[in-house]
């Protein structure tokens, strides 16, 4: 009867210790993903738009705003056009400031094909050295 007892208390035990390193990696690894790290750390968001109209005109714009001022924001906008599998800039537009950048273009496109708009931002401080750069991409419309 002891023996019964023993082996009882063991798997018990075991039972007992197995849902305790169950719990404790669970928890080890919600932690772990519990708190999200920001997407940027100078830039507040950057955006990129495009709609064509029926008659072929692709409207580009794209954002960009900086979570504190700094001394230079570039903005980069590039219209692309699908082409063998690549996608290949079509058209660039530049601007720059200090806080808040956008750009609104347009420009006539060809039909039976695709296009996205994709826009690079980089972020500078006040002694000219790149402290952040992002990028956004549109979803491509066909025309």
């Amino acid at each position: 009867m002891k023996s019964t007892k023993t082996k009882l208390s063991q798997s018990i035990i075991s039972i007992i210790l197995g849902y305790a390193l169950c719990v404790s990696v669970l928890s080890t690894s919600a932690a772990a993903y519990s708190t999200p790290s920001p997407l940027y750390e100078n830039l507040l968001s950057v955006s990129a738009s495009l709609t064509i109209s029926s008659s072929g005109l692709a409207s580009c714009k794209s954002t960009a705003d900086s979570a504190v001022r700094t001394d230079e924001l570039e903005l980069e906008m590039v219209l692309q056009q699908y082409i063998d599998g690549l996608w290949v800039p079509i058209r660039t537009w530049n601007t720059s400031n200090q806080r808040s950048v956008e750009l609104s273009k347009s420009y006539v496109v060809y039909e039976h094909s695709r296009y996205r708009v994709f826009v690079s931002v980089s972020v500078y401080d006040a002694n000219g050295n790149l402290v952040e750069r992002a990028n956004s991409t549109s979803p491509f419309w066909e025309y």
